[in-house]
């Protein structure tokens, strides 16, 4: 994999009880304990209002692929449950580069 820009594509299911700016909050105060978090964008699901997708953009790819692995020892890790219903989909995407 290149070490340009990588995207995080992340779609989920928010729990219907779970006010969705405290799930969004949980996820930036999660990232921020991360290097290399250039940016993060939340879109929401017309059809479906408690589906989300979030695209992060990292540095690198070993920074996106650390991040992955080391989430379960974040201290609010066990939480996860309580905001998340579902995770439908997840995968680092690099930019396509043609011959």
């Amino acid at each position: 994999m290149t070490n340009q820009k990588i995207k995080e594509v992340v779609v989920y299911t928010l729990n219907a009880e779970i006010k969705p700016s405290d799930a969004l909050a949980f996820v930036r105060e999660i990232l921020a304990g991360y290097t290399g978090v250039l940016s993060i964008e939340t879109d929401q699901m017309l059809n479906e209002p408690l589906t989300y997708m979030d695209t992060i953009v990292w540095e690198t790819t070993a920074q996106a692929q650390a991040a992955q692995q080391n989430f379960e020892k974040h201290p609010r890790a066990a939480e996860f449950g309580h905001f998340f219903k579902e995770t439908k989909f997840f995968a680092h995407f690099q930019p396509f580069q043609s011959n």
